[in-house]
Parts: C-alpha cells; sequence; structure tokens
C-alpha cells in the first residue's frame, strides 16, 4: 500500500447480499485504476490517506474478515476485505462452482507491488 500513488476506499459488491452487520464500503484500491474500475461508479469511491487505509485493514482484522488482492484477468486493483456469509466469489464457488472466482497466488504480493512500481 506504501508503494501506491494513490489509496481509494469502494464499495465492495457484496453489499448485494449484505447478510450481517460488517461494513461494505471496504474494498481499498490501490494506484490509478481506481478511475478506470469505477467508472461507471465515481460517486461511489473517493481518496483516502495511507493512515485511514491502515485503519480500515485494522478494523477488518479485528472483526475476523478475510483480506483478498482482487484481480480482473492480470490485473491487480484492490484489497477486499470480505466475510464468507457475504463474498461474492465465496458465493460463486460453494453455489455455482466457479473455481477462478478465487484463486491462491503463492508470488501475489510480489507480483501487485511490481504492478504498483510499473
Amino acid at each position: 500500500m506504501d508503494l501506491a500513488k494513490s489509496v481509494f476506499v469502494a464499495p465492495c459488491s457484496r453489499k448485494v447480499y449484505h447478510n450481517c452487520d460488517n461494513p461494505a464500503a471496504c474494498e481499498i484500491v490501490l494506484g490509478d485504476s481506481a478511475s478506470e474500475i469505477f467508472a461507471s461508479r465515481e460517486d461511489q469511491i473517493h481518496e483516502i490517506s495511507r493512515g485511514e487505509t491502515k485503519e480500515l485493514l485494522r478494523l477488518a482484522h479485528a472483526r475476523h474478515l478475510t483480506q483478498s488482492i482482487m484481480h480482473c484477468g492480470d490485473h491487480y486493483y484492490a484489497i477486499c476485505s470480505c466475510c464468507s456469509c457475504c463474498c461474492v466469489p465465496t458465493r460463486l464457488k460453494q453455489n455455482f462452482g466457479i473455481g477462478r472466482a478465487l484463486e491462491r497466488n503463492p508470488n501475489v504480493v510480489r507480483d501487485f507491488a511490481q504492478q504498483l512500481l510499473d
């Protein structure tokens, strides 16, 4: 997160399922991709400080949410903090067998950091 030129917060897509009281506005978008990814929802994103970002991550950890690095194709763009009852990728995998919704990549942190530096 300290490598990103900018940090934004946006509502997570799980808000459509919102089955619990965990906050839904907690998708942390790193770098310049925010304007591209959320072009149709510009009114729902806003830039935040690194301190606010770290506080959001601490809150998510305290609520026992799981952090995932989100990607679209080969492009990493966000850190999402989610719960199992609302998480869209988890529900896609569990309910519909869409296994690529959640992938493990042992190099994800390195790859994401490199993308931010490029």
